[in-house]
């Protein structure tokens, strides 16, 4: 892919999601009704908070380098993915209503759905953002946008892998946190309502920009990984146990997204779909675990196959099974479906310039593997 071609991709992407980010503030202003005083208090929080931000993230320029290797079209791809995704879940962190509604709506669900262990493993942190929600809110989303900004602003160097460190541990952080162990132990936790999490994603991301290599291995262990990923979620949506053969399981899932504030028509493609999964519930999760289970086999049969599968597969279940991540008030990312789609994306970037490499395409020339 030729640099100018990823630019405009970069450059759309990033127009697109301030868009996107400005109307779900604008409705957050509209519908969300917090004391100004709190509202400020956020606000001031951030400002300072970025502040120290963007200093620690030029400050981090002056590290030394040896040397600095080029980076290629992919490994381009990646990191500015994963800088733009932390960006936007910093971002949607600093909604008003997240300082109280996070902890009410998003963590204390997970955790009542959960083994009472979790909740004993997670008490510390839960009784430290009750004490001071507007403080930690905005050390949430000012923490992530710093991630993000220095991924975005260096390349293949040690000072990259400072920040993928720092993505890794605050990944796992959320991913324990902010989601419960990405719903692993909640019974009736899916591929559709975000198993296994979206930081988990993050997580896998920045390892592998930590061991990127431009050899046949990359594209091994994302196969590997999201032939592991799927056999998985097939398991879980099959196991009786799980509530998806009956009528309410799958029911619920795309009916309790349609009260989001959202676009009329997304909410009657959603009522439309639920009524579906209910009437012919039996049928609809038979076709979802089939499914599954035929995109991990192709992974290590015909992982090109299994790829566009994949992708197809994964936006159906980020819309109907997740709302797009962003949409309901309390969203503080894409949700699982959109990295693991951003993945897919990379084994196919990847797979196109090793089999060039080996000389079985002639359409890219070396100059546009390098940016």
């Amino acid at each position: 892919m030729k640099g100018s071609a990823i630019y405009l991709i970069e450059g759309t992407f990033a127009v697109l999601a301030t868009i996107i980010l400005a109307l779900i503030f604008i409705h957050d202003f509209q519908f969300f009704v917090l004391p100004e005083s709190l509202v400020a208090k956020l606000y001031i929080y951030s400002i300072l908070g970025l502040v120290i931000a963007i200093a620690l993230t030029i400050a981090a320029g002056r590290i030394k380098e040896k040397s600095i290797s080029q980076e290629n079209g992919t490994f381009r791809y990646i990191r500015i993915s994963l800088g733009f995704l932390w960006i936007i879940d910093g971002v949607l962190q600093l909604q008003p209503e997240m300082s109280f509604g996070f902890l009410s709506f998003v963590i204390n669900p997970a955790v009542s759905q959960s083994p009472v262990f979790i909740g004993h493993i997670l008490k510390p942190a839960i009784a430290l953002w009750v004490s001071h929600p507007v403080f930690m809110d905005a050390l949430s989303g000012i923490a992530q946008i710093f991630i993000g900004m220095g991924i975005l602003a260096y390349g293949p160097s040690k000072r990259l892998s400072i920040f993928l460190w720092i993505s890794i541990l605050w990944s796992l952080y959320l991913w324990i946190l902010g989601e419960a162990f990405g719903g692993i132990f909640i019974r009736g936790s899916s591929y559709l309502t975000g198993f296994p999490g979206s930081a988990f994603i993050y997580a896998i991301i920045s390892i592998l920009l930590l061991s990127y290599s431009d050899t046949g291995s990359l594209r091994r262990r994302l196969s590997a990984f999201m032939a592991g990923l799927f056999s998985i979620s097939a398991f879980i949506q099959a196991i009786p146990q799980a509530g998806f053969w009956k009528a309410g399981g799958l029911f619920s899932i795309p009916s309790s997204l349609v009260t989001n504030q959202q676009p009329l028509i997304l909410s009657k493609w959603l009522s439309a779909i639920a009524l579906s999964f209910y009437y012919s519930h039996f049928a609809w999760n038979l076709a979802i675990v089939a499914a599954m289970a035929a995109i991990s086999v192709l992974w290590i049969l015909r992982p090109r196959i299994s790829a566009i599968a994949t992708i197809i597969f994964s936006l159906f279940v980020w819309f109907a099974g997740q709302d797009f991540g962003v949409l309901g008030g309390y969203g503080t990312d894409p949700n699982t479906a959109l990295p693991v789609v951003l993945l897919v994306v990379v084994f196919l970037m990847h797979e196109r310039i090793h089999i060039s490499y080996n000389g079985v395409h002639t359409d890219l020339d070396p100059v546009d593997r390098q940016i």
